[in-house]
């Protein structure tokens, strides 16, 4: 039904990079019987007694190190990874227990990755009170099997605490009289075919969007506000930088809900009506 890894009873850091052109995903760590569901993506489903579709049990934390720009400043505990495409997660799994940090693993337990972001179509997941959504979707895709009772003696694995600094984040620039940019995402019908466009623009690689007219280009070293704004008419975009590192300011025009966590946002960040960084 899906990719089987074998793990010992020890703690393993993943790096998971979302490659797909459209699809979101929602990962957890879970148990449960699992079934054929044909016709479904994936093919299969966690089913009960009677074969029906249900959710798994989650089981497992992940304790998240890392983004796309690097470690965090602290760790951050989650039940669930939520990636779009074109960015990155590191997280620690301790597969020597269940997470309420008591209960043992043995040989030959098993534990899913599975994915709970129902996403039919490449316009958006489905979310709670759409007509489409799902509860019961939750689909398997990598099997993780405990192989040996320990780790072997050389283990040197870790799981960094919750309140240890990983890296001190960059301090930020006084935000009053910064260049700013504004970038607006929107849908047209270009040639026949709908294409995302940028203020109103579709791609040009000979053409620098945060700067058309060549007339204010960015500067190295000189900070700059940025204000994405989400103009698709029901779809999500996902914002994907290169070459640069920015910190988020404010979504939908509140600040950020902790400086210590700025990698905590999950959908929100690129679903935001409009998004500031720097």
């Amino acid at each position: 039904a899906c990719p089987v890894l074998q793990v010992k009873r020890r703690r393993y850091r993943f790096r998971m990079l979302d490659a797909s052109v459209a699809r979101q995903y929602k990962f957890k760590l879970m148990q449960g019987s699992v079934g054929a569901a044909p016709g479904q993506q994936g093919q299969y489903n966690f089913v009960d007694s009677n074969g029906v579709r249900t959710q798994g049990e989650q089981v497992m934390r992940f304790r998240q190190i890392a983004s796309d720009g690097g470690l965090l400043p602290f760790p951050i505990d989650r039940d669930a990874i939520e990636i779009w495409p074109a960015m990155r997660r590191e997280v620690v799994i301790d597969f020597r227990y269940y997470q309420d940090g008591v209960s043992p693993t043995k040989d030959g337990d098993v534990i899913y990755l599975a994915n709970v972001a129902q996403m039919p179509n490449g316009r958006k997941q489905v979310d709670p009170g759409d007509p489409e959504f799902d509860p019961n979707y939750c689909v398997p895709v990598l099997k993780f099997v405990i192989s040996g009772n320990d780790a072997p003696q050389d283990d040197y694995s870790l799981m960094p605490a919750l309140n240890e600094p990983l890296r001190e984040p960059a301090p930020l620039p006084d935000l009053r009289n910064l260049t700013t940019r504004r970038f607006g995402f929107n849908r047209a019908t270009v040639g026949g075919e709908f294409e995302w466009t940028i203020n109103g623009r579709v791609f040009d690689p000979t053409r620098n969007e945060a700067d058309p007219l060549g007339t204010n280009p960015i500067r190295r070293g000189r900070p700059e506000l940025w204000t994405f704004v989400n103009e698709g008419g029901g779809w999500t975009h996902p914002i994907h930088h290169h070459m640069e590192e920015h910190q988020t300011i404010s979504r939908n025009g509140k600040p950020v809900p902790d400086a210590r966590h700025p990698d905590d946002r999950c959908r929100e960040d690129v679903v935001a009506d409009r998004k500031s960084v720097v």
